[in-house]
């Protein structure tokens, strides 16, 4: 009787042993996502509300460097005062291309997604 019982406690303790290690096994270690580099644009086209669609996908109208000139921005508004993009965009024309991939070249969307944004005067 008693090989019996150490036998089933033996079992039991392999069981147990190979539990844990399946688990401590089965998680992946807790690693930081990568977060991806920004850069901030500025929009600076003295945009009327009949323009405002063809106006915010131009690249020409938006400025990596702050022009200055960024007053009444706010969460809301029709037209974007900033927008972050990914640090890789550096001209004007890869803001374009940047606006096709990410936003589908849809002025809407772009404003959504825009840092801050104010009224067309």
């Amino acid at each position: 009787m008693k090989t019996n019982k150490k036998a089933w406690l033996s079992a039991m303790a392999t069981i147990v042993l190979v539990a844990v290690i399946g688990l401590v096994f089965a998680f992946k270690p807790f690693t930081k996502a990568k977060e991806r580099a920004e850069t901030r644009w500025y929009y600076t086209h003295p945009t009327s509300a009949a323009s405002i669609p063809a106006a915010i996908l131009n690249g020409d109208n938006w400025a990596k460097e702050d022009p200055g000139n960024q007053t009444g921005c706010l969460a809301l508004g029709n037209i974007p005062c900033t927008l972050l993009v990914d640090a890789s965009v550096m001209t004007s024309e890869d803001l374009e291309a940047y606006f096709l991939t990410e936003y589908s070249d849809n002025a809407v969307t772009i404003l959504n997604n825009a840092e801050s944004k104010k009224f067309a005067p």
